[in-house]
């Protein structure tokens, strides 16, 4: 499975319009092609086979559906749809009939020729038409989730970022106060700036509508507004995702992203508070027990950081907050470790060891966290052999070991790590910097560190002659 389908499938697990996997079918489960329904199941007479291949005429693709009962569905939603689009005091309950039609479109659309006779009948135009005007949350989230299921494909998407006033609309209602119609919204953009998101390296996108309509202060406001304001678990988890896949997108200003929006540390100490909101009452810390999906948005997060580096004022904002930061980079870098089999999947993590390097490089020096060094450590020993991370690794013992202030806490924190790690530490300082591996010999036998280290550090300096 390429990286793309991977992403589709991850979509589509995601999205609340898919159906259970043990759904049946009149009885017969799903898939079950030895079903004895199926196997006695008999032929078709021969009165009736032209019939058949006129219905076959009008399925949509291989799918079950036919063209004429979606474009039946498509009329009834057109008809129906302002209905729920009037000034009333009280918001108006669909009709069920029409919430069904809804969903069955919403369900259908992450089919490819499905999506194509869609868009071919402008289904486009008939949603930008509804959530401009709508007024009921319900028939806002099934819209924004079409929408979603259609940028699976990516003729669909193309198709979309050529809709100005359409993507004008999605990026305003980004101030929607709905939760799961924000789901939906932040999903779907996300979907639809996969292909911005994988440039290649030196690729600028030019005259594109969504970078367009999202580089705007009052968009990243009303994304960081989302994340630390709301209480729907999943609506963090998504907004955080979305805005990692924003900080990378290239602006058409050489050297420029869309992470310049987020650089300021009003943002920072928004995705912190959603941090806090997703990782909230453990048993074990101050912060949560993490699960998978804990993990994921923390390495998101970590990532979001690294990517405000490369804006300018980005540094600066993540300094602003830097012991919370160092707490939560603590946490996700101590969890990573504690997977047995770490070294064997080395490589899944390698963006993540990539991005925290470069945050705790960045903190470490002037804001020092005894723990943080300590994992980083451990991520030394466990990257021999990955040489650009091994490398980032080692830079990060010189800065740390070179920062003044900051030796006789290192020193403190290596005295409680393991002798081979130490001794990959004092290397590859010994490499950057033999003088200053001299340097912290000298403060070991001033604060009477343990003969351990001097004893390491002696060996290494010995041999480097």
């Amino acid at each position: 499975m390429d990286e793309e389908q991977s992403w589709v499938k991850e979509y589509t697990e995601a999205s609340d319009s898919e159906g259970d996997a043990g759904e049946t079918k009149n009885g017969i489960e799903a898939g079950d092609n030895n079903s004895p329904a199926l196997a006695c199941n008999p032929s078709v007479p021969e009165e009736m086979e032209a019939d058949l291949e006129k219905i076959k005429g009008d399925m949509i693709g291989d799918t079950v559906y036919t063209e004429r009962w979606v474009l039946k569905c498509l009329m009834n939603i057109t008809k129906k749809f302002p209905e729920y689009c009037k000034e009333d005091e009280e918001v108006k309950e669909l009709d069920s009939a029409f919430e069904e039609d809804v969903c069955t479109i919403w369900d259908m659309a992450i089919d490819k020729d499905v999506t194509k006779f869609l868009m071919k009948h402008n289904i486009l135009n008939l949603i930008e038409a509804i959530i401009s005007e709508c007024k009921n949350p319900r028939l806002m989230e099934m819209m924004l989730g079409i929408i979603g299921n259609l940028g699976c494909q990516s003729e669909a998407r193309r198709e979309i970022a050529a809709q100005k006033s359409l993507i004008a609309i999605l990026a305003a209602t980004l101030e929607y106060t709905d939760a799961r119609s924000l789901i939906q919204l932040v999903r779907l953009i996300k979907t639809c700036l996969w292909d911005l998101r994988n440039l290649e390296a030196g690729e600028i996108p030019k005259d594109n509508f969504w970078v367009e309509s999202l580089a705007h202060q009052s968009c990243s406001d009303s994304l960081m507004f989302i994340i630390k304001s709301s209480c729907d678990e999943d609506l963090v988890f998504d907004a955080i995702k979305l805005l990692e896949t924003l900080v990378f997108i290239r602006l058409p200003k050489e050297g420029e992203f869309l992470g310049k929006y987020f650089a300021n540390a009003e943002a920072v100490a928004s995705l912190l508070e959603g941090l806090r909101e997703v990782s909230s009452s453990s048993e074990k810390s101050d912060f949560g027990v993490i699960n998978r999906n804990v993990e994921d948005v923390l390495i998101k997060w970590v990532s979001i950081l690294y990517g405000l580096t490369l804006c300018a004022n980005g540094e600066a904002a993540i300094r602003a907050h830097a012991e919370s930061n160092l707490v939560f980079v603590h946490l996700i870098t101590t969890h990573v470790l504690e997977k047995e089999n770490l070294k064997e999947c080395i490589d899944e993590y390698s963006d993540f060891i990539m991005c925290v390097t470069t945050v705790m490089n960045l903190l470490l020096p002037t804001d020092f966290h005894e723990g943080c060094l300590a994992s980083a450590v451990t991520l030394l020993d466990k990257v021999q052999g990955v040489d650009h991370l091994r490398e980032g690794l080692e830079k990060l013992m010189v800065s740390v070991a070179a920062a003044e202030g900051v030796q006789a806490s290192m020193l403190s924190t290596l005295s409680q790590c393991h002798a081979p790690e130490v001794e990959l530490c004092f290397l590859a300082i010994s490499k950057q910097d033999r003088a200053l591996l001299t340097q912290l010999l000298a403060e070991l036998k001033c604060i009477n560190k343990t003969d351990r280290l001097c004893e390491i550090a002696k060996n290494i300096l010995k041999g480097s002659h």
